[in-house]
């Protein structure tokens, strides 16, 4: 990450897309049957649903507080 941070270092909202890439991978200790609930600071679930829409021009989501919620 620090990489990213030199690489980038203009981009405030490095820490949460860090935390938003996280939280979608699935690890050994996921228990389906729960399912697993993430609160981050930035709605990239949204951004991203809208990239792969088509829309090239988007600005990074605002800063807000966004609930990511993963279901089998």
């Amino acid at each position: 990450m620090m990489a990213m941070r030199t690489r980038y270092p203009k981009f405030d909202e490095l820490d949460s897309l860090f935390a938003y890439q996280c939280a979608i991978m699935v690890l050994s200790q996921y228990d389906p049957s729960n399912g697993a609930i993430h609160t981050l600071a930035h709605d990239w679930t949204s951004y991203f649903q809208q990239r792969h829409a088509g829309d090239s021009t988007m600005n990074p989501p605002a800063r807000t507080q966004a609930v990511l919620s993963i279901n089998d």
